[in-house]
This record gives C-alpha cells, structure tokens and sequence, in this order.
C-alpha cells in the first residue's frame, strides 16, 4: 500500500511555496486490481473508523483499479512546516 499526503495552498502574491495545509488527501494504492465491492469495503471501513476515532467524515473516491483517493478537509488552516517531515 503506497500512502501520501498533499495539498498546500501557495502565497503567489509572494511567490512562497507551501505556506498552509486546508486538507490532507490520502493516495492509497494496491499491488493488484480491486473489484468495485472490494474498493467499497474499504472505503466503508475507513469512513467508520474515522468517525469513531476523529469524529469526522472524510470524502474517497475510486481513483481507478488500483486504490482511492481519501480526502480530509481541515476545519483550521495548518502551515505547511508544520507536516515536512525532517532528515
């Protein structure tokens, strides 16, 4: 499973480079092709999790036969240094 966390909102006024977070999407990928009930299996499992863990709904949809797209939209705006990890 391939996992990665994206999406910063840029200063172009400044020209600065991931300044804040507004949400974190989840690439989620699979060695094989899932069939649609599988994908939806997981998907229901993540919903319920979330919401029993984080008290949040997050938004996924099939990106294709090899994984989904899981989408966290952040209620506070987060900077950007903040979710870099360090060497």
């Amino acid at each position: 499973m391939n996992i990665a966390i994206s999406d910063a909102l840029n200063d172009l006024e400044n020209n600065e480079q991931a300044v804040v977070l507004d949400r974190i999407n989840l690439d989620i990928n699979f060695d094989r092709e899932l069939s649609m009930e599988e994908v939806g299996k997981i998907a229901r499992s993540i919903i319920a999790r979330s919401r029993s863990v984080y008290d949040i709904t997050p938004i996924i949809a099939h990106s294709g036969c090899h994984g989904i797209h899981v989408t966290y939209y952040l209620n506070d705006l987060v900077p950007a240094k903040d979710a870099m990890s360090t060497p």
